[in-house]
């Protein structure tokens, strides 16, 4: 069994704060557990397990007042729950920034889409690319539940489409404190139990179960401070 993967942002601070740094950590949860691959959980009278989480971290930037202070150099950045190398991304802030809130996508935007397949996290082998038409999958998750009526119980949810009227790039915003570690939760249990996988459970193209699933996206990721 795989224990959980953290996303950790790091965002340097050499000025203005107590402390030298704030962590940003993407946290996977299914009940009040952090979220194991492979792990059996029974939610909502159903046996769940997740053997696939990914999803596309993109244009992360940071607010003051709602002011913008910063935009990450990295663009977009792939979490892969199975892959430690994808768990950590690193980036130095001018000394003199000061954030309330950090915003970001759930995906890839259109214009990166129409450009075609690019290397790095988007390159087409880590698979969450379909074709230059349907572009790149935003958020994939992968696993069985009993409820599901295909083969082996598995369920697939490839979650893109960038094009009106399936557009599911979604935005975040989330208001941080300053002089905290906070752990970013992607509450993965409150999204499945809001669809019945006896029915939602085979999404591989751009469709309208899609931009269903995308919608709750934003609802799934919530900031939680730790105490000094």
């Amino acid at each position: 069994m795989r224990l959980i993967s953290l996303l950790v942002i790091v965002l340097s601070i050499s000025s203005g704060y107590t402390q030298d740094s704030i962590y940003i950590r993407f946290v996977p949860k299914m009940l009040d557990e952090n979220l194991l691959l492979d792990k059996a959980y029974f939610l909502n009278n159903d046996t769940i397990t997740v053997s696939n989480l990914k999803f596309y971290i993109s244009n992360l930037v940071a607010y003051n007042a709602d002011s913008l202070v910063f935009e990450l150099d990295k663009k977009h950045h792939l979490f892969d729950l199975s892959q430690v190398k994808t768990h950590h991304l690193t980036e130095k802030l001018p000394s003199n920034v000061r954030f309330d809130k950090i915003g970001f996508y759930i995906g890839v935007d259109s214009l990166t889409n129409v450009s075609g397949a690019i290397a790095g996290d988007l390159d087409p082998t880590n698979g969450m690319y379909w074709t230059w038409q349907s572009g790149y999958i935003n958020f994939k998750l992968e696993g069985s539940a009993t409820s599901c009526p295909s083969r082996l119980h598995r369920f697939q949810w490839h979650i893109g489409g960038y094009q009106s009227p399936v557009n599911t790039l979604k935005q975040i915003h989330l208001k941080l404190e300053q002089k905290k570690d906070v752990d970013i939760q992607v509450q993965i249990g409150d999204l499945l139990s809001k669809f019945d996988l006896s029915t939602t459970f085979q999404i591989m193209s751009p469709n309208r179960q899609a931009v269903e699933i995308a919608d709750k996206l934003p609802e799934i990721f919530k900031a939680s401070v730790d105490a000094e």
